[in-house]
């Protein structure tokens, strides 16, 4: 039995990162000899075991083979007889197919190191366009390293459009999908996933309700600008992920539904797509709220539950402020609208259903009662900022 540390551990130690998980893989051997040594099997697919100590997920080396479509459509090989560099060639880039042994010495044969001195994402064989997951997982790896210098190799760019060109994404469960997507939302620079999905075609097939707006350059530089400007600004991923429905606002009042309709439609958490939603039918109307109506006003701050759900109100106008910025709105008014915003929240808050005149009210017009209380809160503070 031998046992090397592969993966990502040596990868990010090697870029002098932190990295939170080591994996090991183990060459000959079998799992009865890991069951013996104390290990705990625990792969649904393949022989990977949990170290009895540590915790730590040992793998038997493997090779593969493509039977069917899709992530999962493969079958796998396991034997005492596969040697490291077997397994080794089957992994997604080069600088992911490093292995380290018990003395430190690493073990490169598809010269992955090579690639993290020149900054350089590139697979390791042909085999890299059977798993369509990978399409995914090379634009994660570009939006997380892109910022140390790191670019994607061309034959690797041309690989990823030769498998969305395949159909084979469309292989792909919407659940796993999602669990790339939330993923890259916590990178360092998810807009470079988006871009990267954008350049290899299987962003517009995933998100096809995009493509009309995403045939106009502009619009789509717009978004990885604007997809950008909000990363800067906050790490929260569904804060991320919501401003790729930025490029549909045009169409948030005849398809007041349409971005909640699509986060269901992709398996978008509950958290992720209120965000989102939110984002996608109030950002245009907050803009002239100053001089809405106020009962069309009061409607928004009770759909966004305002008075209730201080945080998620917080995030919206954070959000819309620096998307506003990024398109060129003026700075003050900007300013002003945001500050508008908060100032109705403070005064409805103030209003309570006890101190009001009800006496002799009963039913809808103790309702009544208090939505008038609430239009002229509001009614109050827009004169105040339109004078």
């Amino acid at each position: 039995m031998k046992i090397y540390e592969v993966g990502g551990a040596v990868r990010d130690s090697l870029l002098s990162l932190e990295y939170h998980e080591t994996d090991w893989v183990v060459v000959e051997s079998s799992p009865q000899q890991m069951i013996e040594l104390g290990f705990t099997p625990v792969g649904k697919h393949f022989p990977v075991f949990l170290h009895p100590t540590t915790k730590e997920e040992y793998a038997l080396a493997r090779t593969e083979k493509k039977v069917s479509t899709g992530h999962q459509g493969f079958e796998f090989f396991t034997d005492p007889s596969v040697t490291l560099e077997d397994d080794l060639g089957r992994r997604d880039l080069t600088i992911n197919a490093i292995a380290r042994d018990s003395k430190g010495t690493l073990i490169d044969p598809h010269n992955g190191l090579k690639d993290i001195e020149n900054r350089i994402l590139r697979h390791v064989s042909e085999a890299f366009v059977e798993d369509p997951l990978r399409v995914f997982r090379v634009s994660r790896f570009y939006a997380r390293y892109q910022h140390l210098g790191f670019k994607i190799a061309s034959e690797t760019k041309a690989a990823m459009i030769k498998i969305v060109h395949s159909g084979e994404i469309s292989a792909l469960s919407n659940e796993r999908i999602w669990s790339e997507i939330e993923s890259a939302m916590r990178e360092k620079s998810p807009h470079l996933f988006v871009s990267s999905l954008l350049n290899s075609g299987a962003f517009q097939t995933i998100f096809p309700e995009l493509n009309d707006e995403l045939n106009n350059n502009d619009k789509k530089e717009g978004l990885l600008g604007i997809m950008k400007s909000v990363s800067d600004n906050t790490n929260d991923p569904s804060i991320r992920f919501a401003t790729i429905f930025w490029i549909l606002l045009a169409q948030s009042d005849s398809r007041p539904n349409l971005v909640e309709e699509i986060c269901k439609r992709v398996k978008a958490p509950k958290k992720f797509t209120q965000f989102a939603s939110l984002m996608f039918r109030f950002m245009d109307i907050s803009w002239t709220s100053v001089t809405a109506k106020p009962k069309k006003l009061l409607l928004v701050f009770k759909e966004i539950n305002a008075l209730k759900q201080t945080a998620i109100f917080s995030n919206l106008l954070n959000c819309f402020e620096v998307i506003w910025l990024h398109e060129g709105k003026c700075p003050d008014k900007t300013g002003r609208i945001t500050a508008f915003l908060k100032e109705c929240v403070v005064e409805l808050k103030k209003i309570n259903i006890n101190y009001l005149d009800i006496s002799g009210l009963t039913g809808d017009k103790i309702g009544k009662k208090l939505q008038h209380a609430q239009l002229d809160a509001i009614k109050a503070v827009q004169l105040r900022y339109t004078k």
